[in-house]
């Protein structure tokens, strides 16, 4: 298990695999999406990533507050929405 229970979104790197929310239409129904990130904006509170969003490759700003969790081989066994894997939870600083 991982000694530390959390990272901190700003400490996020480039191409690491997370899980976040986002409502990639902007209807009201932020749904669970898994990709890699781009960039940290610590600034701003965002994280860029890139992720599938059924056969379409999608790149969308994400606050620091939709981030959930950032893969670790080392990490807790985690599901969302069905996908489980070795994680740590972000928080949202």
């Amino acid at each position: 298990m991982s000694k530390e229970k959390f990272r901190r979104c700003s400490d996020l790197k480039k191409m690491e695999q997370v899980a976040f929310r986002v409502d990639p239409y902007y209807q009201g129904n932020k749904e669970v999406f898994f990709g890699n990130v781009i960039n940290v904006y610590p600034e701003n509170a965002r994280v860029d990533v890139v992720y599938l969003e059924g056969y379409h490759s999608r790149s969308d700003a994400i606050p620091y507050d939709d981030m959930l969790a950032v893969y670790d081989e080392d990490g807790e066994v985690m599901s969302f929405d069905g996908v489980s894997g070795r994680s740590v939870l972000l928080k949202a600083e």
